[in-house]
């Protein structure tokens, strides 16, 4: 899904929210992998600059945002990530590299680039993870904590990428602990 769909679909959340019984002061967005990257873009959603295709004026807030093995970092994962999900091509197909200019490539796509986001973040990461190794979520964690951002950061020694999402793993309590704190 191209960021501009995914700007469209967090938009649309309000007008749900008018049909069903929805408590937008209590959001909680949480994913895994690229979901995990939309998590924390979504919870920064009011922090793009306002000359981005990506900035709406009011869009839903966060009350808290989890990364399982998400990329907080699109600028850092381009250039010293693995290339298990197709590297650098990968990241510039996202952030349409080809249309922007290096120096705002991921100024509105990229978490840490739109850092502080003003609200809690946990970062689940799996030390045996290949695809997003865990340091990615540390260094994230740690910019956005310097940043003056409230963050948890966890990383699960026995797992991998996708045991974080395995209901049958030996460390899902804990993601699932993650996302329902209050």
């Amino acid at each position: 899904m191209s960021m501009d769909r995914r700007s469209e679909f967090f938009c649309k959340i309000g007008h749900l929210a008018k049909t069903y019984p929805l408590d937008l002061d209590h959001v909680v967005v949480a994913g895994h992998s690229s979901g995990g990257h939309l998590a924390l873009w979504a919870a920064a959603r009011p922090r793009p600059p306002k000359t981005s295709p990506l900035y709406r004026d009011n869009p839903l807030r966060m009350k808290r945002a989890v990364s399982l093995a998400g990329i907080g970092d699109l600028a850092a994962f381009r250039e010293r990530g693995p290339g298990a999900c197709g590297g650098p091509r990968t990241i510039d197909g996202l952030v349409g590299a080809a249309a922007r200019g290096p120096w705002d490539m991921f100024s509105d796509t990229s978490p840490a680039a739109l850092l502080p986001i003003g609200v809690p973040q946990t970062i689940v990461s799996g030390a045996l993870d290949p695809i997003v190794p865990a340091a990615f979520g540390r260094d994230y964690a740690a910019k956005a904590a310097a940043s003056g951002d409230s963050v948890q950061e966890i990383t699960l020694p026995a797992a991998g990428h996708f045991e974080l999402i395995d209901p049958d793993s030996g460390d899902f309590g804990k993601v699932r602990s993650a996302i329902e704190q209050k």
